[in-house]
């Protein structure tokens, strides 16, 4: 069976299957997809993936959430470093969810 991308897994509502990510096999991490944020930033639209780490990280609060650019044209994700737009993304995110959630509750 194919290897499937990043991509394909963060966009496939149904699937439950783990992002892997690190360049070799000692440092290869599992992550859970939490969400898919669209947001803009400067007028450019974008999307973002909420992810959280599968297994225990040294150093990482155990239900610590990341938030990774995503580069559709690559099929891969990129950390966010600016903390403005990962605070964003999240306040975004956490809206999103309470729409889903007062709409499932109607």
């Amino acid at each position: 069976m194919e290897e499937r991308s990043i991509l394909d897994i963060l966009v496939d509502g149904m699937s439950d299957e783990p992002i892997i990510l690190g360049t070799s096999e000692e440092n290869k991490k599992k992550f859970k997809q939490r969400g898919i944020v669209p947001f803009t930033v400067n007028d450019e639209k974008r999307l973002y993936c909420l992810l959280s780490p599968m297994e225990k990280m040294e150093g990482v609060p155990e239900n610590a959430v990341f938030v990774f650019r995503i580069d559709r044209e690559k099929e891969t994700i990129m950390i966010e470093e600016d903390e403005n737009i990962v605070k964003a993304v999240f306040d975004r995110y956490n809206d999103l969810f309470l729409a889903q959630q007062r709409e499932y509750a109607d």
